[in-house]
């Protein structure tokens, strides 16, 4: 197309792009403009019904009951019915709808082939022939299967199942009588019938409905989502040959004009389309302004826009069901929103409740489908439609100024579950990524290589590369396939861990079941997830070096830190030849899997591989005692506040870690200086001294992030009532008889300890002063108090000593007593004291002279 539109730009001497550059501005509305929908009420209030946005085929065959049961079973509240996820009552759920959906349309006298049972298949929706009549069959099921649901479903569920049947049955009828869409006869010859219908940016098709609905961004990046410089049936009728000459001589034949329209299709996902979509912009603009020139700003273009039919705009084809998730605005005139029923104003209030406006100017409920042109003949729907497009245009100038922080690249779909039997191809393909890439860099890639990135949540997905398109339904002799499956997110409970196989394989898809039961891959890890958010989304990477034939599988994106895990295994070229390779697919397993940014590269993205110091030091030497003494506080609170403090990926790593390879705390000896040991936070002797003692870890039980060297017992203390306001958190002491929200029970060891000069408040918060706060655990301070009363105690009657003494928080608990003895144990107690259990004095000298049994 660039070389048509450049070529006709020479042969008939107009004016060049200035700089050979196109306008920035036109690019930049390009990448941010959003496809605009419209459309009238009745279909307005069938997609809220429905919970999807549909294609003209898609509502033509909701006039099959089959069809339309599978609709019901779509929508958002029936698939929270848990109960009807199980196969065989899903199968007889089916069945009930389907006779409802008759019953209903016997009782209102609307059955157009009502035993039609139409088949969704990949591409398209085949309905065969009326065959024989069953509705006798499900009335006499009806009330059967009736008797069956409601001894399983809670009555609320049924209710719903029968309400959303009644509403969706209903809404079916009305589309039947009113379909939607213009020139239906060229949309089939096209295939655009299997399309929701669109325009990029302002939308004066005012014969098509006075209600706007504004798609996300994000809907251009699906495979099966296009759009064409001006309208699809104007290659049917043969005008693009007249507003576009650079297209060349009208071939005259309707497939052959057909095959031309296939060929101008442009898609958001594939490189390079926003240079070539500006590029015929500017031409287009330029013959409606009458310029002969290619010298076009962005003002002039929507000047030349805002003067033609919708038809001679950039039109849009979406894929046949958008969710109503990826609606992003509506607009609707005030007087026929209040012609909605009450259930349409509930869903629109439930789904776009900030996300709807309501203009204070009238439409028209059955809008006239024409005169064609940029305005409506009735000077209220014209007022009504400057007010929503300059409201469009006013949002999209904002979206230019201020562009999202990480726009979508590349191809973005949700799969539905289908069990590795659909997989659905991507738009370009590898080799024309290649040409993209060289036209777009003027060179070829410096290595023999490409890199696939994707972005998924929950795993449990498929990415396949092949020598020809997967057809599902087709024997494929020559088919073969480089598999790449990601496995399903793992599952943690109860201290295991258990991921399944993550792997690369030679074999096709379709045997993915079979080569799992036997565990038989190229190559394979099991630990793939380990150290990684599971909760985001989380990039992949899949490199082919097509020279040796290496394949490697890793992560990349932030997950790369945590897990270099790469899954790869080099292929000879009889087992499966890489450079025959050049289509990718996707395709789900058991649960619904959302893809962002997949793109093919040549060149490593060096966004999506961070970089850090495996081997970072920290100085060891300063000059100065202050600066050294400032360096130690930053050193020490870097060391450990951090690590508590984050909210990253880390703990993931290390709790898997603890789970897969051991905890090594458990052969650590515990360090006689506990909590005031400096040899933990010690740059040059931290990690020798760690790796064979144990320390208390400031946040003991609370402790959020688990490192190896730490214990984390149990600190029964009260909470002080004054928390953050209280004005002892410089006591040391006060810090570890009473706990404050989210901070340490104890202090990070000062360097100069007993001899630090330093008596601000913001440094003594942070650090103690050899203060000795710590319970009797040590190795040290055990072996001191062998010979003291409790002891010799625990010696005697075969009790073990509670390394909690006096101030232990189960004192009164009679099991604990049996097991453990205490420093109050005995007859030096004057009495019990008067308030037992409950008492809150926890001071040695209090529990040494009462005693504190429940009563």
């Amino acid at each position: 197309m660039i070389d048509a539109i450049s070529s006709y730009v020479t042969r008939n001497n107009w004016k060049p792009l200035p700089s050979g550059k196109v306008p920035r501005e036109i690019i930049t509305w390009l990448r941010t403009v959003q496809p605009v929908h419209r459309c009238n009420p009745i279909i307005f209030e069938s997609i809220l019904l429905h919970g999807h946005v549909m294609s003209r085929e898609y509502m033509e065959n909701l006039k099959y009951p089959k069809f339309v049961a599978n609709s019901i079973l779509q929508h958002s509240r029936i698939r929270r019915i848990q109960e009807l996820q199980e196969k065989f009552t899903a199968k007889q759920a089916k069945d009930f709808i389907t006779a409802l959906v008759i019953q209903y349309f016997e009782s209102h006298g609307f059955n157009p082939s009502a035993t039609a049972t139409p088949v969704i298949a990949p591409g398209g929706l085949v309905v065969p022939k009326p065959t024989v009549d069953h509705g006798a069959y499900y009335s006499n099921e009806l009330s059967m299967l009736e008797a069956y649901f409601s001894k399983i479903l809670q009555g609320k569920d049924l209710k719903a199942i029968k309400e959303k049947t009644e509403q969706i049955a209903e809404a079916s009828m009305k589309l039947n009588a009113n379909p939607s869409g213009i020139g239906y006869d060229q949309d089939k010859c096209l295939g655009t019938d299997k399309t929701v219908f669109s325009i990029l940016g302002p939308h004066l098709g005012h014969y098509y409905g006075d209600i706007f609905i504004v798609f996300k961004r994000e809907i251009l990046h699906h495979p099966d989502a296009n759009f064409t410089i001006q309208a699809a049936t104007s290659f049917t009728t043969g005008s693009a040959f007249i507003t576009r000459p650079w297209l060349g001589t009208d071939p005259g034949s309707i497939p052959e004009r057909v095959k031309l329209y296939r060929g101008s299709k442009f898609n958001a996902s594939i490189p390079g389309y926003d240079y070539a979509v500006a590029l015929e912009l500017i031409a287009v603009t330029s013959l409606g302004l009458k310029k002969e020139t290619m010298d076009i700003d962005f003002d002039q273009v929507f000047e030349r826009w805002f003067q033609a039919d919708s038809h001679l705009t950039l039109e849009g084809h979406l894929p046949q069901l958008i969710p109503l998730d990826y609606i992003d605005h509506v607009y609707i005139p005030n007087n026929l929103y209040n012609t909605l029923s009450h259930a349409s104003q509930r869903a629109i209030n439930a789904n776009f409740k900030h996300r709807i406006t309501v203009i204070d100017h009238d439409g028209e409920t059955n809008q006239p489908h024409g005169p064609r042109g940029p305005k409506p003949s009735s000077k209220s729907r014209q007022l009504y439609q400057e007010s929503v497009v300059k409201d469009l245009h006013k949002r999209c100038i904002e979206r230019m100024k201020n562009p999202p922080p990480r726009p979508i690249r590349g191809t973005a779909i949700t799969l539905a579950s289908v069990d590795f039997t659909d997989h659905y191809v991507l738009p370009i393909t590898i080799s024309q990524a290649y040409d993209q890439y060289c036209l777009s860099k003027k060179h070829r890639p410096p290595h023999n290589s490409f890199i696939i990135y994707w972005q998924s949540i929950g795993g449990d997905m498929m990415l396949t590369l092949s020598n020809e398109p997967i057809e599902s339904r087709e024997k494929q002799k020559y088919l073969r396939c480089l598999t790449c499956y990601i496995a399903p997110k793992p599952s943690v409970s109860q201290g295991s861990y258990h991921e399944h196989y993550s792997y690369l394989d030679h074999h096709t898809p379709f045997q993915h079941h079979i080569r799992r039961e036997r565990g038989q891959f190229d190559a394979k890890s099991n630990h793939f997830y380990l150290g990684c958010n599971t909760d985001d989304l989380m990039t992949f990477a899949l490199e082919v070096q097509r020279m040796d034939g290496t394949v490697t599988l890793s992560h990349a994106g932030p997950n790369a830190i945590y897990n270099q895990e790469k899954i790869s295994h080099t292929f000879d070229k009889y087992e499966l030849d890489l450079t025959k390779l050049n289509f990718v697919h996707v395709s789900s397993s058991a649960q619904i899997v959302t893809i962002r940014n997949l793109m093919i590269c040549f060149e490593k993205q060096v966004d999506l591989h961070p970089t850090f110091d495996k081997h970072f030091e920290k100085e060891s030497s300063a000059s100065g005692k202050h600066d050294n003494h400032a360096r130690h506080e930053a050193s020490a609170i870097k060391n450990v506040d951090d690590f508590h403090k984050e909210k990253g990926l880390a703990k993931y790593w290390h709790k898997a870690k603890d789970i897969v390879l051991g905890d090594k705390r458990s052969t650590l000896i515990p360090c006689q200086d506990n909590v005031n040991c400096l040899l933990q936070h010690s740059s040059k002797h931290q990690e020798e001294h760690n790796s064979k003692y144990s320390h208390p870890c400031r946040f003991s039980e609370l402790c959020k992030d688990k490192e190896p060297h730490f214990t984390h017992e149990p600190h029964r203390v009260l909470m002080c009532k004054h928390d953050k306001k209280c004005t002892q958190l410089d006591d040391a002491f006060h810090r570890a008889a009473y706990r404050h929200t989210d901070l340490p029970d104890f202090l990070v060891p000062c360097r100069d300890q007993r001899t630090c000069h330093d008596t601000s408040k913001t440094h003594r918060i942070k650090f103690s002063h050899g203060e000795d706060v710590y319970p009797k655990t040590s190795i040290a301070k055990q072996e001191s108090h062998t010979d003291s009363p409790a002891a010799r105690q625990g010696k005697k009657d075969g009790r073990a000593s509670c390394q909690w003494g006096s101030k232990c928080r189960d004192i009164t608990n009679a099991q604990h007593r049996a097991e453990y003895s205490h420093e109050t144990d005995g007859p030096s107690h004057e009495g019990p004291c008067k308030y037992g259990a409950t008492c809150y004095d926890n001071s040695s000298y209090h529990r040494a002279r009462f005693s504190h049994h429940s009563k």
